[in-house]
């Protein structure tokens, strides 16, 4: 417990392995009582004497009851992309979740988020009458890819939307590498990046946020693919 009240918890863990990487993850997580936000905060350290390739991907799972038929993500979204061809059959509804259903596949799409002057962008969860909501705020540079996960399952199998901030794409490393997303650390560099989660308890906040999401989205509005991109998926 820090002397301002923040209340924090920090572990730390290695990933090693005999001619492979020598990476250490830092990672903090801490909030203030009575406050509705918890932050997350991490570190990788390359620890080896050669350069080494890592990724990290955010799988931040909601469900009920802030999933539910009718919640609806915002987000500053330049582009919007399926990830495969099951995924462009919804991309009109991209943003929009449904009820529970029995063998319902899962669909990804990939966004292109926009962010203000500092780098900062946030994305939305609300519920259905946007009365309650989630808002993921995160930086852009050294977490520059977004997934969206819908798996809206039924219940028993996890109903839950997943809202995914990452170094790189959900793809094989080989195809990350290939378009240039792959992050390295040079011998003894370091990366570093922050999540902040903000529970948000009434109407009055949920609009706040959504016009700070509706103020970074462009003019232009957000471009639909309704096919998955060459440069984003593998087409074969």
């Amino acid at each position: 417990i820090d002397d301002d009240s923040r209340i924090w918890v920090r572990g730390e863990v290695d990933e090693t392995s005999l001619f492979g990487p020598c990476l250490r993850l830092d990672s903090t997580v801490s909030t203030t009582p009575g406050s509705c936000r918890l932050s997350l905060s991490e570190t990788v350290t390359n620890l080896a004497g050669t350069r080494s390739e890592f990724e990290l991907l955010y799988h931040t799972n909601i469900g009920r009851p802030l999933l539910e038929p009718g919640a609806r993500l915002a987000a500053p979204a330049r582009r919007v992309v399926p990830a495969n061809h099951h995924a462009a059959d919804g991309i009109d509804h991209w943003d929009l979740f449904g009820p529970p259903q029995a063998g319902y596949i899962e669909q990804c799409y990939f966004l292109e988020l926009a962010a203000d002057s500092e780098g900062r962008t946030l994305v939305v969860l609300t519920n259905q009458e946007a009365t309650r909501g989630l808002a993921l705020e995160f930086d852009l540079a050294p977490l520059p890819c977004f997934t969206l996960w819908k798996n809206t399952v039924h219940e028993a199998d996890g109903y839950v939307a997943g809202i995914e901030p990452s170094t790189d794409l959900p793809n094989p490393r080989e195809f990350e590498r290939d378009q240039g997303r792959l992050m390295t650390l040079e011998p003894g560099e370091s990366w570093s990046a922050r999540i902040d989660l903000t529970l948000l308890l009434d109407e009055s906040q949920v609009t706040e946020h959504i016009q700070r999401v509706a103020e970074l989205t462009p003019e232009s509005g957000s471009q639909l693919c309704r096919e998955p991109q060459a440069d984003c998926s593998r087409l074969d």
